[in-house]
């Protein structure tokens, strides 16, 4: 075996010891305990299909990752609103924001920073901002057929910012020849909320479309925390003949926000607007049933105007983000058992900022990238899946990168699945990093890397009834960095380390009751300073408990609940910020075939928690709405 892997397995088995498993696992134990009966709302049980993990689809018990979906029905059910609202409640992620929807939200994936987490939408990366990181406070839901969450090292397949994990946005798709259909969305309640959207999809002949527009208005309960988010999409295909496809993709993001800052500033007068454009045509050849060729574009624009702005180190400005983006991509089978996927990608991109303040052009930088990866897919055997992947980036401004993971899934029995894996990945330095007006450090120019390993079965028994997963993960970081207050410059701290167990339980006992758990036991520290990493909670449960009395009727009630957070105080230094248990209440009646009626309960207990020191949250809120089917 390779030191290095062996090395990571031995600190992944002490990680997974018995003593550190009585640490880690109460609070799951006890939930299975109170809950054993409840259980998932019936559903078609076929082991589902996802792309994320191979960049193919792949039946889930043949990759070797750990994938969660979120589907269209867990959106509609749990009434979320932004993709933050759907993020909050999956194992392995930390959401933390400024106590308002639309505000900056940061997401961290087993322990590892936001920018460590890429974005994609349908097999295209999103732009990122000047701090490397992607705006998921503002996309909105309406087009989005599921949501897959790839957690664990991803590099190999998709470069850079992916250490920690992976969030795929999949957007409907109509069937050959559909009707055309939609809904119609409207929505009112506390805090000055209002809320409307409009989805469509149809196809005819050798045409298909999807298409959505949104619009989400709030005040927020403090001053100045008033936000307003337009979002757009429109998806087009032409099967040109039976082996070529075209597709067309767009998409626009408009948001207003006030930001006030924290409780003790609280600015009236600071507002931040953003847009986010994109505009990808895809040709695809099918050239037989085994092969499958894609040539992808994309143009993204990122717009952000800041003004009214007073605070220290900030100043008004108006910063223009590009990027464009070019990949080829080639799959096919040599049998049924082996599979293979190889492309070349290309990206340029560029960022300007102009200081309103002192009038002059303060960012002006461009950078360029151009990678090649394969990956192989080998069945030995029907219950065996093993697979490798490399992927080798080369960049115009810093230090070049080679990336590969190997993992194995395997399927002793019938219902179970137990998967491992080891990769490696990097994470290349942010515009600010590099830029000397957020004073550039030169121990910040080589990107960080990563070495992540991963451990994890998941049983089905009673015919689907049960299902439980748990997963060991570990990921060594090195050349890595913190934000320290009350600046929030990069500031160099070599190496962190962030290990810990996700475990979750559905359950069947009858129908009309579901119930879904999920807990995250996260151990996260700067190994160089000997200190916790900040905004990762050690543990996180979350529940979604489901109950339709009657085939119209269905009440909902979710939450999560987070223990032993540590984060910057307002008076710069780090230390413990409370506790906070965060419940949803939700309520929806099927009228008729075409009418639907909903309510929620947002913080029902009504706590004023801060998931990031400094920012309450809002407090319990009361909405309702309809939707219409056409």
């Amino acid at each position: 075996m390779n030191p290095v892997a062996f090395r990571g397995a031995r600190r992944l088995l002490l990680a997974l010891s018995p003593h550190s498993l009585r640490r880690i696992l109460p609070a799951a134990a006890v939930l299975c305990l109170i809950v054993p009966a409840l259980g998932q709302e019936q559903r078609n049980r076929l082991e589902p299909v996802v792309i994320t993990a191979t960049r193919h689809p792949t039946s889930l018990g043949h990759t070797a990752s750990s994938v969660a979906v979120i589907d269209r029905e867990d959106l509609l059910l749990r009434q979320c609103v932004l993709l933050s609202d759907a993020l909050s409640m999956t194992p392995g992620l930390s959401i933390a924001d400024g106590g308002m929807p639309g505000s900056l939200a940061t997401v961290m994936t087993r322990g590892t920073a936001t920018k460590d987490t890429s974005l994609w939408v349908d097999g295209r990366p999103q732009i990122m901002n000047l701090a490397g990181s992607f705006n998921v406070e503002m996309f909105a839901l309406d087009q989005l057929e599921r949501i897959e969450v790839l957690r664990g090292p991803g590099s190999s397949l998709y470069g850079g910012r992916a250490m920690g994990g992976v969030l795929q946005l999949i957007t409907r798709r109509p069937a050959a020849n559909e009707a055309t259909n939609g809904s119609l969305l409207a929505e009112a309640g506390s805090h000055g909320m209002h809320r409307s959207a409009l989805q469509m999809q149809g196809a005819q002949g050798a045409m298909d479309w999807s298409m959505s527009l949104s619009r989400f208005d709030s005040d927020g309960q403090r001053i100045n925390h008033a936000v307003g988010n337009s979002s757009g999409s429109l998806n087009l295909g032409w099967q040109l003949d039976p082996q070529w496809r075209l597709e067309l993709q767009g998409s626009g993001v408009d948001q207003d926000l006030g930001v006030p800052g924290t409780i003790r500033v609280n600015d009236r007068d600071e507002t931040l607007r953003s847009e986010i454009w994109n505009f990808s045509p895809r040709l695809i050849w099918e050239p037989d049933s085994q092969t499958r060729h894609s040539l992808t574009y994309q143009h993204s624009r990122q717009m952000q105007d800041s003004t009214g702005v007073s605070r220290w180190f900030q100043n008004n400005n108006n910063l223009r983000m590009r990027s464009d983006w070019l990949e080829y991509q080639s799959y096919g089978r040599f049998h049924e058992r082996l599979q293979w996927l190889v492309g070349a990608s290309m990206q340029d991109q560029s960022f300007e900022r102009f200081n309103a303040d002192s009038k002059r052009r303060d960012i002006d930088m461009s950078q360029t990238q151009s990678a090649l990866f394969a990956q192989l897919q080998f069945q030995p055997i029907t219950t065996l899946d093993l697979i490798a992947g490399l992927r080798r980036d080369e960049f115009s401004d810093f230090e070049d990168a080679t990336t590969y993971k190997l993992a194995a899934a395997l399927r002793p029995f019938e219902g179970t699945r137990v998967h491992a894996q080891f990769g490696t990945a990097y994470t290349p330095p942010t515009p600010q990093d590099l830029t000397p007006v957020f004073y550039s450090d030169p121990n910040l120019m080589t990107p960080e890397r990563s070495r992540g390993y991963e451990l994890g079965v998941h049983q089905a028994m009673w015919r689907g009834r049960v299902e439980i997963g748990v997963t060991g993960f570990r990921n060594d970081l090195r050349n890595t960095y913190r934000y320290r207050a009350p600046d929030y410059l990069p500031e160099p701290i070599g190496e962190a380390t962030t290990q810990g167990v996700e475990s979750s339980l559905r359950v069947q006992c009858r129908e009309g009751l579901a119930l879904s758990l999920g807990h995250t036991f996260l151990d996260a520290w700067d190994d160089s300073n000997a200190v916790r990493l900040v905004r990762r909670p050690r543990h996180q449960t979350s529940a979604q408990l489901l109950w339709r009395p009657v085939s119209a009727l269905t009440f909902g009630l979710g939450g999560v609940w987070c223990v032993a957070r540590e984060d910057y105080l307002l008076n710069g230094d780090q230390g413990d910020i409370e506790d906070f248990l965060n419940l949803r209440f939700t309520a929806s009646w099927q009228l008729n075939s075409r009418l639907e009626l909903h309510a929620r309960v947002e913080n029902m207990l009504g706590e004023r928690y801060e998931a990031t020191a400094g920012y309450p949250v809002p407090s319990t809120g009361f909405y309702g709405g309809l939707r219409l089917r056409f």
